[in-house]
């Protein structure tokens, strides 16, 4: 196989060299935490089957052939990515791994994306598909980084040294990879804050996050729900005013506050939700600030927001809008958050 270069990085064959590294970030316990066993590799079955993937040389039916990631310049291996064509063709298994101290840097995200655009020029490939743990939320992020998205979860499905537990399955195929790559990805020239109604709330409803941010941001099924019943805070119940963002013409988010907040005076922004496939253009940011003249049009003088925290927390995004800690819970779990809205 002739070696794939990104950007930074470089795939290539693994060799009897970078044995020792490599049994030594997956003997991690961290890393087996995650692994569908949690027995370390031993060099000597690694170097074994090094000269099986120096045969296969490259991506094939039937075999998990895996390779080893570098950076440009470099050769020490930094990580891991891996494939398997099921029999027959067409479709391909994919995992990664990375040594501790080049996590978070986006080098799986890119040498993964490098491995599933290889396979599907070199290799005929149509569909690609993962498995991983329901608690590895990292895992999930790569994943959807490179476009592929949740599609089950299946229970008591994999058995991890005689224990069973859940698995969680994502996937695309490879038009969706090429959609992916292809998306919009600066700012919009027009954002538009539009009323939902009969006319166009299937269009809202199609919208999708990625199902790693669902512990932060609602699907929109349960946002409807929650429209449809709403509930109350402090005796007075919920009053939802629902807009869908628009941007240079298409729908790509939805937006819904209240226009009462218990007691105190103000609203509060309930969901922001900002589709998968138009993410990290500012698009969030712009409604936010249009729902801001909208308040300042109609006299109100706060906006309040409650987020959990954690990584992947939109906390970030509403401490740069202006947004401040009131000091207090929402829910017992949710930091509340309040801003002024000037007049």
């Amino acid at each position: 196989m002739v070696p794939i270069a990104t950007e930074r990085l470089v795939l290539r064959l693994m060799t009897h060299d970078d044995v020792d590294t490599y049994v030594a970030y997956r003997s991690d316990p961290a890393s087996l935490e995650f692994m569908d066993s949690r027995v370390p590799p031993t060099a000597e079955r690694v170097h074994a089957r090094v000269d099986e993937l120096i045969t296969l040389g490259d991506l094939c039916e039937d075999q998990w052939v895996r390779f080893a990631v570098t950076r440009a310049g470099d050769d020490e291996i930094i990580g891991d990515v891996g494939g398997g064509i099921k029999a027959g063709g067409g479709v391909i298994e994919i995992g990664y791994m990375f040594r501790p101290e080049f996590r978070g840097q986006g080098y799986a995200s890119e040498a993964t994306g490098a491995l599933v655009d290889h396979a599907i020029a070199n290799h005929s490939i149509h569909r690609i598909e993962a498995v991983l743990s329901v608690l590895n939320p990292a895992s999930m992020r790569v994943l959807e980084s490179v476009g592929m998205r949740f599609e089950s979860i299946t229970t008591l499905s994999c058995c991890v040294d005689g224990v069973w537990e859940d698995d969680l399955h994502y996937a695309m195929t490879a038009d969706d990879r090429r959609a992916w790559v292809g998306r919009r990805r600066g700012e919009p020239q027009r954002v538009e804050l539009i009323e939902v109604g009969p006319t166009n709330a299937d269009e809202f409803a199609a919208l999708t996050t990625h199902y790693s941010q669902e512990a932060y941001v609602a699907p929109m099924l349960r946002t409807y729900r929650d429209a449809l019943f709403p509930e109350s805070v402090d005796g007075v119940v919920t009053v939802p005013w629902m807009r869908g963002i628009v941007a240079d013409g298409e729908p790509v988010g939805f937006l819904m506050t209240t226009t009462t907040y218990g007691s105190r005076d103000g609203w509060y922004l309930w969901r922001l939700l900002i589709d998968r496939m138009h993410q990290r253009r500012g698009i969030g940011r712009i409604a936010v600030e249009l729902l801001f003249d909208e308040l300042r049009q109609r006299g109100v003088s706060q906006l309040f927001v409650s987020c959990g925290e954690g990584r992947g927390s939109p906390r970030q995004f509403y401490d740069r809008l202006g947004f401040a800690p009131t000091g207090l819970l929402v829910d017992d779990h949710e930091t509340e958050l309040v801003i002024p809205i000037a007049g």
